[in-house]
């Protein structure tokens, strides 16, 4: 549970609206009082800006005043800046594609003028709208420009903001090590020119690489200065997320006495925060913290109070709150609790998962009937030029010109004809390809959620089991079942449909099967040694199997081991797949056959290594070698 929350030990960005000192009495007067019409519209953008974190109808009317003085004067960086006060409003009651219009709208009069200071903050605030919307390629793309733009005029300050957000992101999609010397050259500006507030998210941003390379020193003294900084400048929001950061931190690495003592100062705060956002996490964060310390009813009332708080800002913090409410009553055997809340946790999983495929065959069909139009339009022009060749034409030549005119034109049309019906059909083909794609990826994640129930249909019934034998056959049952719904998790989360990477595959399987039978990897050496080969599910399945329980057997027989070392190796050759696992444990007697095996699980190996046209080889070697050579399979190219 704690390392759900501890991925999320980075602050998420800062907005960029500028605090403003004066009242909105005051700067309303003050545009009252003025003649200057540029001094009016920037009193009516500050207003918008300080109504936007309270009132957006008031935020907007404002923005919308600006807007209209600007466009009468003529004056393109107050249009922008108006454009930008009217997404801060939007922004604020996160309609991200209402934001997105109106920073589209001022990045096109940035890019007309060539204004590259605004160019800098407008591509930063995109980038950032499209974090928000979960579309991150979009959002890196902005803000490498935003960088690139900065770095041209040596706006510090812009600089460091696109390095931090460029980090962050990075990050978030797993590229840990990119990440880093962007978060930290935006740390060193800010320190630098002394920027409090953004300095603390860069604190935070790389305290969260330190403690995913488990250097809790690092990570830990990061977050208290990213706490001292808070402190300073009095930001309650920031302290106590600090606050919460730590309590996470330090429960990871079972410091309880401080973690409690940073939890307390964390909820003493929290209902001081504004920002909807923040607040969720925090609530989350707090829950996970308490759960691990089994605080059983602080920590069900936090996830049931996140869940209230995000379901208007952040649906998959609530998917989250639902897993863990679920797992919190399974601890406590409230199954029916359990069972609500997890029948909850699937529904809007799926919802979710349902509405970015619905997002993604619009945008397929979007970009088809552009294209479609497109193509119209040039048909057409090409049509008005060819009359206007063909009337000059008949007005000069003769008649026999006129009539080898008129053969060519059949002949034209009728080949315009059959290729017009070609390109439609080749469209149409294209178009049920990757609806059968969809199709086939639904079915896919429909087959893994199946499969996830009767696993968890079986651990419920585990618990209910006394005889330890029986219990074992049901828990190497899940984890069978296990095995054959990672392969179709593969499938659908991959652009491939019908191929499982092996490599991928196996090495979650490996860390899998660690995770179930509660074993802690630092007490195991994993090496991994397979190349990159894709294969047809068919093959896939089987070979997961006899993985599944070699792993097993090697974990099991071998848990009194101080240092186990597995290694497993898979490559190809010559059209033979080779399948290698190897351990440095007890080995086996020196007359074992695994095909005279009574055991189920060595019956099981000896059937699947016949559907793979395999030879099984059990080999004593300074512990256990099995080698498979496997003749039938099939690899996708």
């Amino acid at each position: 549970m704690l390392k759900k929350a501890i991925t999320y030990l980075s602050l998420l960005f800062f907005l960029n609206v500028t605090a403003q000192q004066k009242p909105i009495d005051s700067l309303l007067q003050l545009s009252k009082d003025t003649k200057s019409d540029s001094s009016k519209i920037s009193f009516y953008q500050q207003i918008s800006k300080l109504h936007a974190v309270k009132s957006f109808d008031s935020a907007y009317y404002y923005g919308k005043l600006s807007l209209k003085l600007a466009s009468q004067i003529n004056d393109d960086n107050l249009t922008i800046e108006a454009y930008k006060s009217i997404s801060y409003a939007f922004d604020y009651q996160y309609q991200i594609d209402s934001t997105l219009f109106w920073y589209n709208k001022a990045l096109l009069l940035a890019q007309k003028t060539n204004n590259k200071a605004q160019l800098s903050k407008l591509y930063n605030h995109i980038g950032i709208a499209y974090y928000y919307k979960g579309v991150y390629d979009e959002s890196i793309k902005s803000l490498y420009k935003a960088l690139d733009f900065s770095e041209q005029i040596n706006d510090s300050t812009y600089i460091a903001k696109s390095c931090n957000n460029i980090g962050y992101i990075l990050d978030k999609q797993g590229n840990h090590n990119e990440a880093l010397p962007y978060l930290k050259r935006a740390l060193a500006i800010k320190e630098k020119i002394d920027s409090k507030k953004s300095l603390i998210s860069s604190l935070f941003n790389i305290s969260s690489i330190s403690f995913r390379n488990k250097d809790f020193n690092e990570g830990n003294n990061y977050l208290l200065k990213a706490l001292s900084i808070s402190k300073k400048i009095k930001d309650t929001t920031f302290i106590a997320i600090s606050y919460s950061y730590l309590a996470i931190a330090n429960a990871k690495n079972n410091r309880l006495a401080q973690s409690t003592h940073y939890l307390q100062k964390s909820l003493q705060l929290k209902d001081k925060i504004k920002d909807k956002y923040h607040y969720g996490q925090l609530l989350y964060d707090l829950g996970a913290v308490y759960a691990n310390t089994n605080s059983f009813n602080e920590s069900e009332r936090l996830f049931k109070e996140s869940i209230d708080i995000n379901k208007s800002v952040r649906p998959g913090l609530v998917v989250k709150s639902y897993k863990e409410l679920s797992d919190l009553y399974q601890s406590k055997q409230q199954y029916n609790n359990a069972l609500h809340y997890y029948k909850k946790y699937t529904f809007l999983k799926d919802s979710l998962y349902n509405l970015q495929k619905d997002k993604a065959i619009k945008n397929i069909e979007a970009k088809y009937e552009n294209g479609k139009k497109e193509q119209e339009i040039n048909q057409l022009k090409a049509n008005v030029i060819q009359q206007e060749l063909n009337r000059k034409f008949w007005f000069w030549v003769s008649v026999l010109s006129l009539l080898l005119a008129v053969t060519f034109v059949f002949f034209f049309y009728s080949y315009r004809k059959k290729s017009f019906q070609l390109a439609k059909k080749n469209d149409l083909i294209r178009k049920t390809l990757k609806e059968k794609e969809v199709l086939f990826k639904e079915v896919h994640h429909r087959v893994k959620n199946n499969l996830q129930v009767i696993s968890s249909i079986l651990s419920l019934q585990i618990r209910y089991l006394k005889e330890p034998t029986a219990i074992d056959a049901l828990k190497d049952s899940q984890r069978r079942i296990d095995s054959i719904s990672l392969i179709h998790q593969k499938l659908y989360k991959k652009d491939s449909i019908t191929g499982i990477e092996m490599k991928d595959y196996i090495d979650d399987l490996v860390y899998n099967i660690i995770e179930s039978l509660r074993i802690d990897d630092k007490d195991i050496q994993y090496i991994s040694k397979i190349e990159d080969i894709t294969i047809e599910v068919d093959s896939a399945t089987p070979i997961g199997l006899i993985l599944n329980e070699l792993i097993i057997n090697s974990l099991k027989h071998n848990r009194d081991k101080d240092s186990l070392k597995l290694e497993i190796s898979l490559h190809k050759q010559n059209n033979i797949l080779y399948l290698q696992i190897k351990d440095n444990g007890k080995g086996i007697p020196k007359d074992f056959d695994y095909q005279k095996s009574d055991s189920y699980g060595m019956r099981m190996i000896a059937s699947l290594s016949k559907k793979l046209k395999a030879t099984t080889e059990f080999i004593n070697d300074n512990g256990l070698l099995v080698r498979l050579t496997i003749t039938k399979f099939k690899e996708v190219r």
